[in-house]
């Protein structure tokens, strides 16, 4: 037998404890819960080659961002715009789509050969043999303040765009100083030239001879990465004939560490605080940040 009167007394003790039902956040609140969310989540490390690149989430973090969306309405309205912005096409595929197509192939995109994005322009491998005629001229041209060769691709044709941007651009991103620079661009005199960045620093010469060429006159800011060099600044400057004393203009060393954390280390400080140089410790840097250094200024960092 079922006694109906303690099963309803039941049901209800079990209902009543339980909290009614909240109301739907409004978009505006959860786009702001996702992007806290965001900022914390796994990314795929940025290409250190390319100051214009930035980290995308991680597939892992796409695939949790996407399943917020059974949370509501409002999450579900809010967290496409997340995902779209994390997505990336690797280098190798974005070649295939822009110059891949065969005539047979209609696309909108069918043989595009350069990529633009604000304030930054892409040229393909596709057009290195014609760098000189695709690269733009008169006053746009005089627009470009940093300009990144990092593969030591292309060095010889690429030292031809050097030399017609001599009076214009202040910064220059190379894979390796000095043997990433062509030897007529070293011997150039570049009145605006005040920040040069590299991911090496050439380890066959014990000393930074490249100092001394005419390019590194004006070079106030030296940007590379600290792992890939911090030995090779040690040495240079333990060694009584150290060069870094020949170089009078430059007054800042930047190190980045690309592991997305900062790093310190007084050893290398103290070297160059001897050398009348300050050093600096960076987890990454944009063009921007490359673009707009002033030390003379401003304290960098």
């Amino acid at each position: 037998m079922i006694n109906v009167h303690s099963a309803s007394l039941r049901l209800f003790n079990k209902s009543s404890i339980i909290m009614p039902a909240s109301p739907h956040l409004p978009v505006e609140i959860v786009e702001r819960i996702i992007a806290c969310f965001h900022d914390d989540m796994l990314r795929a490390p940025a290409d250190p080659t390319n100051s214009a690149d930035t980290p995308f989430l991680h597939q892992t973090s796409i695939n949790r961002l996407l399943s917020l969306r059974l949370l509501g309405r409002s999450w579900a309205i809010a967290i496409p715009p997340f995902v779209c912005a994390s997505l990336t096409l690797n280098a190798n595929l974005i070649h295939t789509f822009s110059i891949g197509f065969t005539s047979t192939v209609s696309s909108p995109v069918t043989h595009l050969r350069r990529l633009c994005l604000d304030r930054v322009m892409f040229f393909s491998s596709a057009v290195l043999n014609n760098l000189q005629d695709n690269f733009p001229q008169g006053n746009l041209s005089q627009g470009i303040k940093l300009l990144e060769y990092p593969s030591s691709a292309g060095v010889e044709l690429t030292a031809t765009i050097i030399i017609d941007l001599a009076q214009s651009f202040h910064g220059l991103f190379v894979h390796t100083i000095p043997t990433s620079i062509e030897d007529d661009v070293c011997l150039l005199r570049l009145p605006k030239l005040k920040v040069i960045r590299a991911l090496y620093v050439d380890p066959t010469d014990r000393q930074p001879t490249f100092l001394r060429y005419p390019i590194f006159e004006t070079v106030e800011v030296i940007i590379t990465s600290y792992v890939n060099s911090r030995n090779y600044w040690k040495k240079a400057m333990t060694d009584e004939r150290s060069m870094l004393r020949d170089a009078p203009k430059l007054k800042h060393v930047v190190l980045v560490t690309w592991n997305g954390r900062s790093t310190h280390d007084p050893e290398l400080v103290a070297l160059f605080k001897s050398h009348n140089i300050k050093c600096h410790f960076r987890p990454e840097l944009s063009h921007d940040e490359v673009i707009y250094l002033n030390p003379l200024q401003t304290e960098l960092y």
